[in-house]
């Protein structure tokens, strides 16, 4: 009687492990190799926003904010800066993973923080539009 090999991929919360069903019928761990592909690259990212989409997937856009190159007039004998009036925020990638990835994700970046807060300290969070409205009350009042 012929046994059908059987593969398997299981997660156990710290990435994925493939199983393999052997000739004795037990199901072995294969080893995983990690390769870059010839188009990787790396890039820096300021924030991130994303939506779970239809079909059980959710995107993950990373984005980079940039100031456009600041002018300069010349009023009367002196050259000053003009305003800044937008910021370009530009989307470097779009990444799609699934449901069951995105909270490992979660669960992966939470342990991440957590040991670089205990060797480092607290990471501090840009202070919200909420709170530099707060700020401008208490200034002026």
């Amino acid at each position: 009687m012929l046994r059908r090999k059987r593969s398997l991929l299981r997660t156990n919360g710290a990435g994925m492990k493939f199983l393999h069903q052997n000739e004795k019928g037990e199901f072995v761990e294969l080893p995983v190799r990690v390769r870059r592909d010839p188009d990787y690259r790396e890039l820096y990212a300021h924030g991130a926003f994303g939506a779970p989409m239809a079909n059980y997937h959710f995107r993950i856009d990373f984005y980079r904010d940039e100031f456009p190159p600041i002018a300069h007039s010349v009023k009367g004998n002196q050259v000053v800066p003009d305003s800044v009036t937008e910021v370009e925020r530009r989307v470097l990638t779009s990444i799609y993973v699934s449901m069951p990835f995105l909270k490992e994700l979660r669960n992966w970046l939470d342990k991440r923080v957590e040991e670089i807060e205990v060797l480092y300290g607290e990471i501090q969070l840009p202070k919200s539009e909420d709170s530099e409205a707060e700020m401008l009350k208490v200034k002026e009042g």
